[in-house]
């Protein structure tokens, strides 16, 4: 689900800063704990997969899939 809250303005990606991990809030998953991470203000918000890979960014296991682990 997209999210207007924290740094997040309705992106469909969401960074965890301090995993380095990467969300797809169009398939989150219960595990993916996403409102933790927003309420921690470790949310950086991403338009695409590309532009979250370029900084380093990998996949969550449970809404994207270990693809570039």
């Amino acid at each position: 689900m997209r999210i207007y809250s924290g740094n997040m303005r309705g992106e469909k990606y969401l960074g965890n800063k301090r995993k380095l991990e990467i969300h797809d809030l169009d398939n989150e998953k219960s595990l993916c704990l996403v409102n933790n991470i927003v309420f921690a203000k470790q949310d950086v918000p991403f338009n695409s997969l590309n532009e979250a890979r370029k900084q380093q960014y990998k996949n969550c296991s449970y809404c994207i899939g270990n693809l570039n682990r």
